[in-house]
């Protein structure tokens, strides 16, 4: 493996920690102290500027009740996109805003008023300007 290649997977697997912590509502500071490291580790990690051990990747995993799995998951699939701009799925997935809206959207109780909502969102995005 190149080093490019073991790079754009440490920025993946650092982009998918800050998704799963993001829809966690966790701040950097908060996943630090759980994990016993420091927060700006954290904050390397999240933008793959060093790599995440397995043995972390996996306490990371049991911390957030996710399969080791879901950290590179897509990987290939990124890697095939063509652009690398902000509009990737794990770029807007790991965005604050995307991960308030889920949030907010889970807390909402009545099954059928979420439907709504989410019906509304998909015909708003759909409507040409």
């Amino acid at each position: 493996m190149s080093d490019r290649g073991a790079q754009e997977v440490d920025i993946h697997v650092g982009k998918k920690l800050k998704q799963i912590r993001l829809l966690s509502n966790m701040s950097q500071a908060d996943l630090a102290k759980t994990s016993n490291i420091s927060f700006q580790q954290i904050q390397k990690y999240e933008k793959g500027v060093n790599r995440i051990s397995v043995g972390r990747l996996y306490e990371f995993s049991k911390l957030f009740n996710v399969s080791i799995e879901y950290f590179v998951e897509s990987f290939e699939a990124s890697k095939k996109a063509k652009s690398n701009d902000d509009s990737s799925v794990v770029s807007r997935l790991s965005d604050r805003e995307t991960a308030k809206l889920v949030n907010s959207y889970w807390q909402i109780g009545n099954k059928k008023m979420r439907k709504t909502i989410l019906d509304t969102i998909v015909k708003m995005s759909q409507v040409k300007e």
